[in-house]
């Protein structure tokens, strides 16, 4: 019966990896279409003015972030794309004084997560989690 459990949990984490994957094409299809439209962007600069050229640019960036945080699957590339995704917000959008108030701090949080709680990595590239950092510092 076990055997059939961890068979069907394979199958279905295979599967979700299929998706990923389609999803991640479909992103990156998406966002090549985008692109091939900046250049008309660019031109209309001079009669819509510069927030709707910065959001068509932030919406590229999100998109090329998203696709990174599907293949990579790691913190750097998530924190990457909450940032974006903030300041976004705040610069395109703007809001209350409140909104971008909450904007900042999420921003600062983010910046706090990526300076103090982040994984280093070691000389191959591999992360290693702060345990086994903390744990090979108090060895020495």
């Amino acid at each position: 019966m076990l055997d059939i459990i961890h068979l069907i949990e394979k199958w279905i984490y295979r599967f979700t990896l299929i998706l990923e994957i389609g999803v991640s094409i479909l992103v990156i299809v998406g966002s090549v279409i985008y692109i091939t439209d900046l250049p008309d962007q660019l031109y209309q600069i001079h009669f819509l003015g510069l927030s709707p050229y910065l959001i068509y640019l932030f919406d590229i960036i999100i998109g090329i972030e998203l696709i990174k945080v599907l293949v990579r699957k790691d913190l750097d590339s998530l924190v990457e794309v909450l940032l974006f995704t903030v300041t976004r917000h705040l610069i395109v959008e703007g809001g209350t004084i409140t909104e971008n108030l909450i904007g900042v701090i999420s921003i600062a949080i983010l910046f706090f997560i990526r300076k103090f709680l982040f994984i280093d990595t070691d000389d191959d590239g591999v992360r290693r989690d702060y345990l086994e950092i903390h744990q090979e510092e108090n060895r020495r």
